[in-house]
């Protein structure tokens, strides 16, 4: 059913509809459908529009149209089903109560308008805690590719799942900027107002209303993608004279380093900047919420940097301990730290920590499989239950064994990228465990023999 040129007007201004969007909509050819055929259109999208991996996730979508209508215009929730649908099939979450999902989704919604919305406020809404809603939020923002696909797609942009992920991070950093303090009635006014600015990238920079800090990390993000060493270093060194508690412009000038003993005091001069400018505040109020949050990434980059550095120069406890804070900070692991730190454990015989970690993330993965079997030995030797370790590991990457043992010989480059169970996690996994094998001789000769 259209609506009434005499009823009032759709995008909520309170207005006639003939004195409000009428002209406009006609120019464009579009007719608004009344309140309760855009609730039927909503249901209709979730069927004809998303796949779903599963029922429940459906399900989920199903509810947040009931739980955020009438009081979201239509075209907001349509932005907070295609989030969902997207968060869902990618990061497959174990839904056990679908309302934390459903008021985790419409507080990353109502962020993104800076709306009115509090976590307290959807805590009665939904009956679930504070804590849980707080939780699943950062989770879902900390899948950057997700927000920068669906603010390509509006603006008619191509994306793609491998879009790098500096990328993705750039556009939410640039989005945020540009929405900071203001104020939007509707998901396609901040769309409009975003892509209007987000089309030309230097205007960023260019912006009288960004502070010294923020006009420093955009001059760090034209860094990052400046293919000229050179040019980089230059950028790095202008935005540390904008802003000098700028952890990036240090990573920046690390990587265009390939001397260990700078590299760590760069790293560590970045992780310095970055306690400056977070302050104590944020590590008290946004600890476990790291990297989730844009403004953190920065100093987490510069922490890493120093970690694999102080690994490098075999200063391992220090290395240990940057990891473990990284931990802490961000128990969700973005950046996969728990690896390297749980190759330490074992290296350094801590095999009880060692067990307390993979228990803490309880992944089928090649790093994670194996590395079982290295600690089930350096507690009970060769025990009985070694065998189905080494079952599990082989079924799930067998490619592993072959360059353990070097029947097959290691590539000098390391891979880009890989997937579970291929060629290339075996050889990344290798690359970093294969001196710890080799130093145990029984375990060898075992593994030898069982794998003939």
């Amino acid at each position: 059913m259209k609506i009434g040129r005499n009823a009032p007007c759709p995008c909520g201004s309170g207005k006639k509809y003939k004195k409000c969007c009428l002209s406009q909509d006609e120019l464009r050819g579009f007719s608004p459908l009344a309140p309760q055929d855009a609730k039927a259109l909503l249901f209709s999208s979730i069927e004809q529009e998303f796949v779903w991996d599963h029922y429940l996730y459906e399900l989920v979508a199903r509810n947040i149209v009931n739980s955020m209508y009438p009081q979201y215009e239509p075209k907001i929730i349509a932005a907070a089903l295609r989030i969902w649908n997207l968060y869902a099939n990618a990061a497959q979450p174990i839904v056990r109560k679908t309302g934390v999902m459903e008021a985790a989704i419409e507080y990353c919604v109502a962020k993104l308008l800076d709306l009115p919305v509090t976590q307290s406020e959807l805590s009665g809404k939904y009956g679930v805690s504070v804590g849980t809603i707080s939780k699943r939020a950062q989770e879902i923002f900390g899948e950057e590719w997700l927000f920068a696909t669906i603010f390509q797609e509006n603006s008619g942009q191509q994306t793609h799942t491998d879009t790098a992920r500096l990328s993705a991070e750039r556009a939410l950093y640039e989005m945020t900027s540009l929405v900071k303090g203001k104020e939007f009635e509707s998901m396609e006014q901040l769309n409009e107002f975003i892509n209007s600015h987000l089309s030309n990238q230097t205007r960023m920079t260019k912006n009288s209303s960004l502070d010294p800090k923020e006009m420093a990390q955009h001059i760090l993000y034209d860094a990052w993608e400046e293919p000229s060493v050179p040019k980089r270093i230059q950028l790095a060194k202008q935005a540390l004279q904008l802003y000098p508690d700028s952890p990036d412009a240090y990573n920046i000038l690390a990587e265009s380093s390939d001397d260990l003993e700078e590299l760590l005091r760069l790293y560590k001069q970045g992780k310095e900047a970055g306690e400056r400018d977070l302050g104590l505040r944020c590590f008290h109020e946004d600890r476990g919420h790291f990297w989730g949050l844009i403004h953190t990434r920065p100093y987490m980059r510069s922490k890493e940097g120093y970690a694999n550095c102080l690994l490098m120069a075999g200063q391992m406890e220090q290395a240990e301990k940057e990891f473990v804070e990284m931990l802490d900070l961000n128990p969700n692991d973005n950046q996969g730290v728990r690896y390297p730190l749980l190759s330490i454990y074992i290296e350094l015989n801590q095999f009880e920590k060692a067990s307390r970690l993979l228990e803490k993330y309880n992944e089928d993965s090649a790093y994670m499989n194996y590395s079982r079997v290295l600690v089930e030995y350096g507690i009970f030797g060769l025990s009985s239950k070694l065998n189905r370790l080494l079952d599990k590991a082989i079924q799930q990457n067998p490619h592993v064994i072959d360059f353990l043992l070097g029947r097959k010989k290691l590539p000098s480059q390391t891979p880009d990228y890989y997937g579970y169970g291929d060629t290339n996690e075996a050889i990344m996994y290798v690359n970093a465990n294969y001196h710890i094998w080799h130093r145990e001789g029984k375990l060898l000769q075992w593994l030898k023999e069982t794998t003939r």
